[in-house]
C-alpha cells in the first residue's frame, strides 16, 4: 500500500483512523512512519487520544485532560517534576541529584500519618511516618539478656549503669554503699554483630562490709562498674567508668580531672568518695549519719546510719544502699536511630 495522499487544510475525523504508511505534514516533515512511531517535532497534533509505540517531541506536549501512564515515567537530564499553583503562574519542583551512583526507589506509606509526624526512611526504600524529633527505638534491660541487632537504622547509643553497693551493718555509724557508674557509648549499627550479650549488675547486699555492686556490660565492648559496699564504720565509694568502687575510694574514670579516688573527693567519670559527688560515676556513700553523694547520671550514694535509724534501699538504677539496706541493680538502655 502506498503512502497516505497529501491533504491541504484541516482534516477532522469522528472515529479512529489507522495509517498503514508514512504520514507527512504540509512542509514534508515526517509525522508518522510505517514502524508506528509518532514524531511531533514538526507540528502540533490535536486529538482526543493518541496511541503509538513512542511519542517524540522537542517542544512542549500539552495535555488538558487526565493522563494515565501504564509504564514508568522517566525525566531525562535532571529535568524537573513541576507542580503549578492554581493559576499556573508559579510552581514547585522535585529534581534528582546531579549524580546518582545507583537507582533508588522510595515507596510511600499506604496511609496518612498523624498530626506532627514526619516522613522518614527505614533505610531499605520504604518511607514511614515517625514522630518529629526523637524517633529512636529503645530497648530496656533490667536483667541480663541478649540484644538482637534490628538491621534497620544508622546509629546506636548504649547506656549502662552498674549496680549500687550494699549498706554496711553492725554499728551505729555504719556507712551507706556507693552508687554504680553510668557509662554510655555510640556505635554505628553496621559495626555491631547480629546479637550482643547484655549483663546487668546486681545491687550489693547489706553486710559488714556490704557487697560491691555488680558490673553491667554490653558484650565485651564496654562496661559500667558498681559501687563499693559500706561497712560498720565507713561508707563505700561510688563506681567508676573503668573500675568498681573500693573501700571508701570511688572507682577510676578517664583522665586526670577525675579525682574521685580520694575519700571525700568528687569525680567526673570517677566514683565519688565518702559522700562525694560525681557526674557519671556513682555518688559516694555517707557515713556517721551523712547523706550519700549525688551523681548527675550515675547512682546516688546510700545514707549512713543516723539516730538509731538505718537508711533506705538504693534507688533504681544503681543507687547505693543506705545503712543496713541493699543497693539497686544496674540498667541498660539501647537506643537505635
Amino acid at each position: 500500500m502506498s503512502d497516505v495522499p497529501v491533504v491541504f487544510g484541516k482534516t477532522y475525523f469522528n472515529d479512529d483512523v489507522t495509517f498503514f504508511g508514512n504520514v507527512y505534514d504540509n512542509t514534508g516533515n515526517l509525522i508518522r512512519s510505517s514502524d508506528s512511531d509518532v514524531d511531533l517535532t514538526a507540528n502540533n497534533i490535536n486529538a482526543n487520544s493518541i496511541s503509538a509505540a513512542s511519542i517524540v517531541t522537542t517542544n512542549s506536549l500539552v495535555v488538558t485532560g487526565s493522563t494515565r501512564i501504564s509504564g514508568d515515567l522517566t525525566l531525562d537530564g535532571q529535568s524537573d517534576l513541576r507542580l503549578s499553583d492554581a493559576d499556573s503562574g508559579n510552581w514547585v519542583a522535585l529534581q534528582a541529584p546531579a549524580t546518582v551512583s545507583s537507582n533508588v526507589t522510595w515507596t510511600l506509606p499506604a496511609t496518612d500519618g498523624t498530626t506532627g509526624q514526619v516522613l522518614s526512611t527505614n533505610g531499605s526504600g520504604s518511607l514511614i511516618w515517625n514522630a518529629a524529633g526523637r524517633s529512636a527505638t529503645r530497648t530496656t534491660f533490667t536483667s541480663s539478656g541478649t540484644w538482637t541487632n534490628p538491621g534497620s537504622g544508622t546509629i546506636v547509643r548504649v547506656t549502662l549503669w552498674g549496680g549500687g553497693g550494699g549498706g554496711g551493718t553492725g554499728a551505729p555509724g555504719a556507712g551507706g554503699g556507693g552508687g554504680g557508674a553510668c557509662v554510655f557509648r555510640w556505635f554505628s549499627l553496621s559495626e555491631l554483630p547480629s546479637t550482643v550479650s547484655v549483663t546487668i549488675g546486681d545491687g550489693g547486699i547489706a553486710g559488714n562490709p556490704g557487697g560491691t555492686g555488680g558490673t553491667s556490660s554490653f558484650g565485651s565492648l564496654f562496661s559500667a562498674y558498681g559501687g563499693a559496699g559500706g561497712n560498720q564504720s565507713v561508707a563505700g565509694g561510688g563506681g567508676g567508668a573503668l573500675s568498681a568502687g573500693s573501700g571508701t575510694a570511688g572507682g577510676t574514670g578517664y583522665g586526670a580531672i577525675n579525682t574521685g579516688s580520694a575519700a571525700g573527693a568528687s569525680g567526673d567519670c570517677s566514683g565519688g568518695g565518702n559522700s562525694g559527688n560525681s557526674t557519671y560515676g556513682g555518688g559516694g556513700g555517707g557515713s556517721n549519719g551523712a547523706v550519700g553523694g549525688k551523681s548527675l547520671s550515675g547512682g546516688a550514694g546510700g545514707t549512713g546510719f543516723v539516730g538509731g535509724v538505718g537508711g533506705t534501699a538504693g534507688t533504681v538504677p544503681a543507687g547505693g544502699g543506705g545503712s543496713g539496706h541493699s543497693g539497686a541493680a544496674g540498667l541498660c538502655y539501647i537506643d537505635v536511630w
